[in-house]
């Protein structure tokens, strides 16, 4: 058991894919490059190659172990006398299958590679668009393995409803059972060879849902179980009813109007999927195809020779350093104090140990991410537009123009429901606004009021004014008039008095006149006064202004 030369020449291929899935990988990210369901079929590919040329090798490591274990004499007789070591060693390089295992890594290999080779090809069918009759087709077949996916979920709830149901119902028929139990044989039933177990019920169920298992494989002959035979005649004829008249015909529906949707747009959509196709083959990619990528092109030399010198560069020399003008920046939304973006996306950072310098690094978005190219954001455009593509011609469906009508319903219950409380607030607005205007006339009626009375209450006091000042000039004028009749009496009863007190005047003694000063000056002055004031104010005046 050795490799052979197809072999070596398959793993070279599957090796080479696999280096350009990693490069696609790298340029589109996980979520873009797993968003077409090529690369899936292509990852799943590469997976089960590796697997089968791995336990493809496990087994030829065996073997050959095996082989240099038996060219011992000894190892025979050990074999003889069953040694296990020995007979481990002779499973290992036994060529007749028949001794093999069940799950024998050789096994497997050869099953997970006739999978590989089936999505292997099936791969070829992304060169269809290529062609205009073969593109609407398999355009149509894509269509139709989306419409057989959503109805996978149904399918496989019925049928492990009824593989559950049917494989207890005919457990006790199976053969290893009925051995065990039985006091004599009495031969093996329909029943139990096709519901006596798990494996059993799925492939009776399976086959039976195109038609290819008769009626009677329910039937228990020559056990006397009429009962459990009715209810499995039952339980089969409702499986059949809703798998193969029910569901299979909503499925072939389904399929028919997804083919008649391409048909009708089958030049658009041929065109379309072949657009794609171009672009994929456009962009910048690998130059060689598998396995001839594995050798290294001039291309690819030039590439890692500038990246390692560029990464030199940037390690050796400083950090690129100018200053950015004020207007150019843009409010700091990093979080960090020392960088601000400038349009939008550039981060500059700031050295503030330089006097105000900023540090550009050119290429950068904010959070370590590369400032998106042209290219980049010519495939998110083309991206959105595939999926609006793809997505819009599947709206027809009777379960979006549900949704599309509960949420027309629920809108205008909504706006129902707003309308009612605008009008709700609009009224409460209008009695707030009357209860204003009445206030504001009631207090332009008190001001009215209020003014009336202040110009009644004005005209009042000026009348009061005038007869208070009449009758002030009136006083003013009889004090006038008095005071002149006092003045002119005042100065003639100070003439009689001066005239009187000159007559009356003794003759000069010694010591008269000193007497004379002390008898005026011991005088009651509350009658006459001070003397100084004699010759302005006599006091007699002062009695004449009092009374």
């Amino acid at each position: 058991m050795t490799w052979e030369f197809e072999e070596w020449m398959i793993l070279a291929w599957v090796v080479g894919f696999l280096w350009q899935e990693c490069k696609q990988l790298h340029q589109e990210g996980p979520r873009g490059h797993l968003r077409s369901m090529y690369n899936v079929i292509d990852f799943a590919m590469i997976t089960l190659y590796m697997s089968s040329y791995s336990l493809k090798g496990v087994s030829i490591y065996k073997a050959q172990k095996s082989v240099e274990y038996f060219k011992d004499k000894m190892s025979f007789s050990r074999l003889i006398n069953e040694d296990f070591e020995a007979i481990q060693h002779h499973y290992w390089i036994t060529p007749d299958r028949y001794y093999w295992d069940k799950f024998d890594p050789y096994h497997v290999s050869e099953g997970i590679f006739a999978i590989a080779n089936v999505l292997t090809f099936s791969r070829i069918s992304a060169m269809l668009p290529v062609n205009d009759v073969l593109g609407p087709m398999q355009i149509s077949l894509g269509r139709m393995l989306n419409d057989i996916l959503r109805f996978m979920m149904i399918f496989l709830l019925i049928i492990v409803a009824f593989m559950v149901g049917l494989d207890n119902l005919y457990w006790f028929y199976d053969a290893n059972v009925v051995g065990h139990v039985s006091l004599q044989e009495h031969g093996m039933t329909k029943g139990g060879e096709n519901f006596g177990n798990i494996e059993y019920t799925f492939r009776s169920v399976f086959w039976g849902m195109f038609g290819l298992m008769d009626y009677d494989i329910v039937d228990l002959s020559p056990y006397d179980a009429i009962f459990t035979r009715n209810i499995g005649y039952i339980l089969y004829g409702c499986y059949i009813i809703c798998i193969v008249i029910v569901l299979l015909n909503m499925l072939i529906a389904m399929m028919s109007l997804s083919f008649q949707q391409i048909a009708d747009d089958s030049d658009v959509e041929w065109k379309f999927a072949r657009s794609k196709l171009y672009m994929e083959y456009i962009e910048d990619g690998q130059t060689l195809p598998p396995p001839l990528n594995i050798i290294p092109t001039p291309k690819s030399i030039w590439r890692v020779c500038k990246q390692i010198s560029g990464c030199c560069k940037n390690w050796c020399q400083p950090k690129p350093v100018r200053h950015i003008k004020p207007n150019e920046l843009i409010t700091n939304i990093t979080g960090s104090p020392n960088m601000t973006l400038i349009y939008g996306f550039i981060p500059i950072y700031h050295d503030n140990e330089s006097n105000g310098t900023f540090l550009e690094h050119k290429g950068m978005m904010a959070g370590g991410e590369h400032k998106p190219t042209y290219k980049d954001m010519m495939a998110k455009i083309v991206e959105r537009f595939v999926y609006d593509m793809t997505t819009g011609g599947e709206g027809d469906t009777e379960d979006e123009l549900d949704g599309l009508r509960q949420e027309v319903i629920f809108l205008r219950r909504h706006l129902v429901t707003s309308m009612e409380l605008q009008d709700k607030q609009l009224k409460e607005c209008r009695n707030e606004i009357n209860e204003l205007k009445n206030a504001i006339t009631g207090l332009n009626s008190a001001q009215s009021e209020t003014f009336h009375l202040s110009v009644e209450v004005g005209q009042k006091t000026q009348i009061s004014l005038s007869e208070i000042s009449r009758q002030l000039q009136e006083l003013s004028q009889n004090q006038v008039l008095s005071f002149q009749g006092a003045s002119s009496l005042g100065h003639s009863r100070l003439t009689a008095m001066e005239l009187a007190r000159l007559r009356c005047i003794p003759p000069a003694v010694p010591g008269a006149k000193r007497r004379s000063e002390e008898s005026l000056q011991s005088r009651d002055s509350s009658d006459y006064g001070p003397p100084d004031r004699w010759v302005d104010d006599p006091p007699y005046l002062n009695h004449s202004r009092s009374t």
